[in-house]
């Protein structure tokens, strides 16, 4: 660069970076900054001295290898120019000067040393060949005898460094310091190696215990050492971060002498065709593949396996790599640690990463198992009261485990099956029990049985959703009543009131229960116990319904003998039976002797042969003794009377009265018939006929017939009798439901409700089987019709619940919805809603609905991820947007999702694409505002300063970002120390902006003073306060430069400034260059308010420095926002009385205090942005 005066031209010192003035011609020059001297180049023009600058730029930057290159192509239009053979040898020994904290001299620290002493180096022979005179000749001697100690040094503390296999070259922190993710997966790399024995250099733990040290010997000796990089990175500007890439391009240069030593760049969330062109023609690895540590490990076994070449000077060990799969221990260790904890979600997370590195490791298998299980340990596995070995996770641990882990795993498993079949075992006694006293019946009890064998044998090992809870108990509820209520019937050989049929189905449960015969036995004993019980009180109900029996009862009492002969053991049955007979017995007796004495009065009237004929015809009296004899000899003898009498009649007609006897004796005769028709034979006619009509199944006018029987003979029983083989008919014939109508109207007559009860199982059963096929309507209105019998209702909501899953398994989502909000609270159905709403959000996400996929996981509330999910669609729409190039629309988007994901690095991308398109068009005003908010972003300091337009544009963006409402900025210099002999820059919070004026305000307390100095009226323009602030103050904060961009202020000291409640005085408006803020102000820019309202204020309470600390009082119970005691703080107004003027109190609350105080003085000044001071 030319000056105005002459041919002065300016060169970058090679030290600090500083300008040396120069004559042209001159051979050295000295630094103004660090006083260094340095040898100069011999550069005819202008444009060779910026080559020279820009080369000496990177180096200064330890940008290396694009220094080298910028010197070369120096040397390849002049190769004698001894300036830049000697800038490319301090280059590719890595050389960057640092000031000595103790002298403040300029001394060289060596990043890249050779093995060779850069006193043999061809580049610094040339320099000292070339010199173009013996000073500089004597410069670049001392500058590398230097240079070489430094290297001898390093060298000495390298050798006795030990060698390792794998250096891993990454990006520790980010640009905000904060550590990034390259590291952590560096850091799992690296774990993984170790535990393969492999020696690894690793700096974040390698260096850990070289704290204030140089870390060239140890990264020289292990660079060197190294037959394998690892270079890991997730962004192009990682791998190309200045220190990565000198480590990695530094390993390059070794490749060139060793062939067999191999570089592998892992990358990972990055397109491999942004890796660095250096490194785009290796092969590199995806970190994110499942596989990627084995394949690692792969290759750098290949590379262990062969001999390498080591520089001389360093020595090289090769360690033993194991054939185990990296990683695994220490993750394994962590994982358990966390399942110990109860953390599964952390455990399972920890054993994928496992399987990530060895897809065939079998305890991690075992370990996500145990975490699905919660199980604590893996022996905890052999507790479980189900079975996992059917799960995916436990076949492949099985198929992935040595002969001794699968040896192992199976004992878990048959212990485990060994007590679900002794759980098992008891329940199949509580179910037998059950139906045994009859509390469930045999279908009931045998779907609880399969249930709990399904949930312990397959649903345990199929799903992961199924919990140990489901199982936790293998009793039915109140098995032990239930168990009792069975010893005591047993013990009083007592049924009560179970059916024998239920009895006989426990006891051939019993008898399938290993064990259980006797008590299979004691239930068929029982079971005897209730048919007998059943046939005693039916026919005991009968006896008694008969009363005093008469001649007609005979059959009946008979019958009923043969009832209680049945039974003879059962209580007194065998009595009764011989009652029923003796009673039979007697009536017949009875009627007999009628019969015979009528028959012995009969003498010889045919009337009174009729008579006994008549009584020796009744039907009881058939089969009776020598009834069939006498009716012959009553029919002879009748006949015989009648035949007399009718000669008699025929000859007293012929005496006189013949046709009056004849006439009676027809009337007799037709009445006696008469009589005989319509009580004897019309019944019995009729009741022949409906036995008849029950004989051919017609049932209905069976007991029609009957009932007009009325109260004929058995007729009333009959009806009964009908009705029950009515019933039997219908349920032979499958019409359950008129079968049940019809026994249940039976009562208790003979085996009804056994019928009904079996009837109910075989629909139930029929209901289920239908389930089972699938045929859901139809088991449902089969259920509906068995009503509240057994766990009907319950299985409706279950069929229900399968067919909600079938229509979700389908995808018919909102009919799935529909049917579990039918389903209410059943199960888990509430939880299903919100899978299957969460499956939709999910369905909405894939097909680029994001809109309708953020409300529909919004809607989801807090569930599961949701609002990661929200989050991620909202990253997938920006994406569309920046891909569609809506890049305003994109970074809105973006911006909105503030640090997740790369948000912060897609909004750089795209102002970065934006700002370069505006530069293209040379919009220089819109590509600065654009750029200047992503400095640091790839090459955006270098666009911002291309050329004098974009920069000028940059640096008043920049002046006026800076002084932005709510910024801080710092400005002059003031005591802020506890001894007051600092000059500390002094913070001014920016309240209010004019145009290209800011009004300021400090942020702490600067000083402390009285408002005056003596306790007397005044007001802002007479106070001492205000001399002190424009005199004292002013010339000891700021320099005469700096105190050009102070405004003069005209302070509005009106009564509108004031507190109005007080009734100020008005008093003259001021000219300051210094000022305190007014009532108005700090109510407007700090929101204080008078203290009666006890409304504070935080952000108006001020910290004073350590300065004056000794000199006011600060509270503890009034913090600042950054959470300093605050203090209290003077405003120009006047207070409440004379004597007063206005405070801010440590509060945040206004009032007054007596102008004699001591109080913290907190200045205010307007200034001009302008000023060339805040350009510097």
């Amino acid at each position: 660069m030319l000056s105005a005066g002459g041919r002065t031209l300016i060169i970058k010192c090679k030290m600090c970076g500083g300008d040396i003035d120069f004559i042209p011609g001159a051979t050295y020059g000295t630094c103004e900054y660090c006083g260094s001297t340095s040898t100069i180049p011999q550069a005819e023009d202008e444009n060779k001295l910026n080559r020279y600058n820009r080369a000496n730029h990177f180096r200064r930057q330890c940008e290396f290898d694009k220094a080298v290159a910028a010197y070369e192509k120096i040397l390849e239009q002049d190769e004698n120019d001894a300036e830049a053979h000697w800038g490319a040898v301090i280059s590719r020994f890595g050389i960057e000067y640092v000031e000595d904290p103790a002298t403040h001299q300029r001394i060289p620290t060596c990043h890249r040393v050779q093995v060779a002493s850069i006193l043999t180096d061809e580049d610094y022979l040339a320099a000292v060949e070339n010199a173009p005179d013996e000073e500089s000749r004597r410069i670049y001697q001392e500058e590398a005898a230097r240079i070489a100690e430094i290297q001898k040094g390093i060298l000495a503390i390298s050798a006795n460094e030990k060698p390792y296999d794998v250096f891993i070259c990454y990006k520790e922190t980010d640009e905000n310091g904060q550590r990034t993710r390259d590291s952590q997966w560096a850091q799992d790399v690296y774990y993984g190696l170790t535990e393969q024995g492999l020696k690894v250099f690793f700096s974040r733990i390698t260096l850990e215990d070289k704290l204030g040290q140089q870390y060239e010997p140890y990264i020289f000796a292990a660079l060197n050492s190294a037959k394998v990089m690892v270079v890991v990175g997730s962004r192009p500007e990682y791998f190309n971060a200045v220190w990565v890439k000198n480590e990695w391009s530094r390993y390059l240069s070794l490749m060139k002498h060793d062939h067999k030593r191999l570089l592998i760049p892992c990358y990972r969330d990055m397109d491999p065709y942004d890796l660095p062109e250096e490194l785009s023609m290796l092969q590199s690895q995806d970190m994110s593949k499942i596989g990627f540590m084995q394949d690692l490990l792969r290759g750098i076994q290949k590379v262990m396996q062969q001999p390498t070449s080591a520089p001389q000077g360093v020595r090289v060990e090769t360690a033993t790599v194991e054939t185990n799969a990296p990683g695994v221990t220490s993750l394994l260790k962590r994982a358990a640690l966390f399942l110990e904890d109860g953390d599964t979600a952390s455990a399972r997370e920890y054993y994928d990463r496992v399987l990530d590195i060895d897809p065939e490791c079998a305890e991690a298998y075992m370990g996500k198992v145990c975490a699905e299980t919660g199980c604590r340990k893996e022996s905890d596995l052999g507790a479980l009261n189900y079975c996992v070995d059917m799960r995916g996770d436990w076949q492949k641990a099985v198929r992935f485990a040595s002969a001794a882990q699968k040896q192992k795993y199976e004992g878990y498993m048959a212990n485990v099956r060994a007590r679900v079949e002794e759980h098992c075992h008891e329940l199949a006694i509580d179910c037998a029990c059950a139906v045994a006293v009859g509390r469930g019946s045999c279908a009931k009890m045998d779907d609880a049985l399969k249930s709990y064998r399904a949930n312990c044998l397959t649903k345990g090992s199929e799903s992961t959703d199924y919990s140990a809870e489901e199982n936790a108990s293998w009793h039915l509820a109140g098995y032990q009543s239930i168990r009792n209520t069975l010893a005591q019937m047993i013990a009083d050989n007592d049924p009560r009131d179970v059916t024998e049929g239920m009895l006989k189905v426990a006891a051939a449960m019993f008898g399938q229960i290993k064990g259980e015969e006797e008590r299979a036995q004691q239930c068929l004993v029982l079971a005897e116990q209730a048919r007998q019980k059943v046939i005693y009180e039916k026919a005991s109900a009968r006896r008694a319904a008969i009363g005093m029996p008469d001649l007609m009862d005979a059959a009946d009492l008979e019958a009923l003998a043969k009832q209680f002969g049945q039974i003879p053991g059962y209580k007194d049955a065998k009595r009764q039976a011989e009652q029923c007979l003796q009673d039979a017995e007697n009536v017949r007796e009875n009627a007999y002797n009628d019969a015979v004495k009528a028959m012995q009065e009969a003498e010889r009237s045919s009337c009174k042969w009729r008579e006994a004929i008549q009584m020796l015809a009744r039907e009881g009296l058939n089969g009776y003794r020598d009834v069939e004899e006498l009716r012959k000899q009553g029919e002879q003898l009748y006949e015989e009377c009648r035949n007399a009498e009718e000669k008699e009649r025929k000859a007293k007609e012929r005496k006189n009265k013949r046709l009056t006897v004849a006439f009676v004796l027809v009337v007799l005769i037709a009445c006696v018939v008469g009589w005989f028709v319509v009580t004897r034979v019309i019944p019995n006619n009729k009741y022949q006929r409906a036995v008849t009509l029950r004989e051919n199944g017609q049932y209905d006018d069976a007991i029609a017939a009957f009932a007009e029987l009325g109260d004929y003979s058995d007729a009333a029983a009959q009806i009964t009798e009908t009705k029950y083989q009515q019933a039997v008919s219908l349920r032979e014939a499958g019409e359950y439901e008129s079968a049940i109508a019809v026994f249940a109207s039976l009562n208790d007559y003979r085996d009804a409700e056994t019928q009904i009860e079996e009837m109910k199982q075989e629909k139930y059963q029929q209901a289920v089987t239908l389930r089972e096929n699938g045929q859901y309507e139809e088991a449902i209105a089969a259920f509906e019709k068995l009503g509240d019998y057994s766990d009907a209702e319950v299985k409706i909501k279950e069929i229900k619940y399968q067919q909600a899953m079938a229509l979700r398994r389908s995808g018919q989502y909102d009919e799935a919805i529909a049917a579990f909000e039918k389903l209410g609270d059943y199960s888990d159905a509430e939880v299903k809603i919100k899978e299957i709403k969460y499956q939709q959000a999910m369905a909405l996400r894939r097909s680029g609905q994001y809109d309708e996929a953020i409300a529909a996981f919004t809607a989801l509330g807090n569930y599961g991820d949701a609002e990661m999910q929200i989050k991620e669609v909202k990253y997938q729409q920006a994406v569309e947007l920046r891909e569609n190039g809506q890049y305003d629309d994109a970074i809105v988007a973006f911006t909105e999702l503030k640090d997740y994901s790369d948000a912060k690095t897609q909004i750089a991308e795209m102002k970065y694409q934006q700002g370069k398109a505006f530069l293209n068009v040379m919009d220089y005003d819109n590509a600065a505002r654009i750029l200047i908010t992503i400095k640091g972003y790839k090459d955006v300091d270098k666009l911002l300063t291309e050329n004098d337009d974009i920069m000028a544009i940059s640096a008043e963006i920049m002046l006026d970002t800076k002084f932005t409402v709510g910024n801080y900025v710092t400005f002059g210099t003031y005591p802020q120390t506890a001894l007051g002999n600092d000059q500390t820059p002094i913070e001014w919070l920016v309240l209010a902006r004019d145009g290209r004026q800011a009004l300021l305000i400090s942020r702490y307390g600067l000083d402390a003073k009285p408002y005056n100095t003596k306790l007397s009226s005044t007001t802002w323009g007479k106070c001492t306060l205000r001399t002190w602030l424009n005199d004292t103050f002013l010339n000891k904060a700021f320099s005469s430069t700096e105190q050009t961009a102070i405004l003069t202020t005209d302070v509005d000291n009106s009564k509108q400034q004031c507190y109005s409640g007080w009734n100020p005085s008005r008093e003259n408006d001021t000219k300051d260059k210094v000022f305190l803020l007014s009532y108005a102000e700090a109510n407007k820019y700090f929101g204080i308010q008078y203290v009666g309202t006890n409304v504070a204020s935080q952000k108006a309470r001020v910290a004073p420095t350590a300065y004056i600390e000794g000199k006011i009082y600060t509270y503890n119970e009034s913090k600042t926002i950054d959470g300093q005691n605050a203090g209290t703080w003077w405003l120009r107004s006047p207070g409440k009385k004379s004597l007063d003027a206005s405070v801010t109190t440590a509060s945040g609350m206004f009032n007054s205090s007596d102008v004699n105080l001591v109080e913290i003085v907190r200045p205010a000044l307007w200034v001009s942005i302008d000023s060339p001071i805040f350009r510097q």
